[in-house]
């Protein structure tokens, strides 16, 4: 009989070690952290339907479906009826989700982990209807255009000679002032690249324009957001001017652009 008790000790207590382990692995797997934007958050029907870079525009592929969402008016009043189209054409709860969050339809996601990249599409607005965002890192949402307002062009070292350059050239209109400045919404991708101690840099490339949004001139200033290993937001990181494939203009030391990604 006691034989049979110490048996029966034994295997208790054995069985109460393998659950206490099953619950450790348990937990262990539930505590990690999931995106909170993923592939369900997409809406790809209104996904652009030509490459993009900083200078052009693109046709989504349903110009019907386009039409419909702006006569929608833009959210938050268009919203309901918006989010009626969406649904009608395949949208996720999670898709309409990110459109009352932000007021912008996600029409693609690169997953480069810790902090992926999204593409943004608003049919809403008169120009510049495209843009990024670096999503799930803290904070959630990093907007390519906000950032981009915040770089301070003056302190990129070829800055004032672009100026020198744009002012000789005769371009700017009579009677105005030469004003190069860094136009925020007109942005393009161009990689991820990983940065020391192992964080992440999504590069992006800024037209530079003399002082309105149709008056490029040829040049864009690329910048790095880094994002550390647990997608931590640090800093936007100037990369220094550089010369795209139809600047007229040519400015010594400075290289020619990187290509861009749609």
């Amino acid at each position: 009989m006691r034989l049979l008790a110490l048996f029966g000790v034994l295997l208790a207590a054995v069985t109460l070690t393998a659950c206490s382990g099953d619950d450790n692995a348990v937990s262990a797997v539930s505590s990690e952290p999931s995106p909170a934007y993923d592939a369900d958050t997409v809406w790809a029907a209104l996904a652009p339907s030509t490459p993009l870079t900083a200078s052009t525009s693109t046709t989504p592929p349903d110009l019907n479906l386009t039409r419909s969402l702006q006569q929608c008016g833009p959210p938050p009043g268009g919203s309901t009826c918006i989010k009626t189209i969406m649904q009608g054409a395949g949208a996720t709860a999670s898709a309409m989700d990110f459109l009352d969050t932000t007021g912008w339809i996600l029409v693609g996601l690169r997953d480069f982990g810790p902090v992926d990249l999204g593409t943004l599409m608003s049919p809403w607005r008169a120009n510049a209807n495209r843009q990024y965002v670096v999503l799930n890192g803290n904070p959630e949402l990093v907007y390519a255009e906000d950032e981009g307002a915040k770089v301070k062009l003056p302190s990129d070292p070829a800055y004032q000679p672009l100026v020198d350059a744009v002012t000789a050239s005769g371009t700017t209109a009579p009677g105005a002032a030469t004003n190069v400045i860094l136009f925020a919404a007109d942005n393009a991708f161009e990689d991820q690249i990983s940065v020391e101690a192992g964080g992440q840099r999504i590069v992006f490339q800024y037209d530079v324009v003399n002082g309105c949004h149709a008056c490029g001139t040829g040049y864009r200033e690329r910048v790095g957001f880094d994002f550390d290993t647990t997608g931590q937001y640090r800093t936007a990181t100037m990369l220094g001017l550089c010369r795209g494939a139809l600047a007229p203009l040519v400015i010594a030391g400075v290289a020619d652009c990187p290509p861009t990604q749609q």
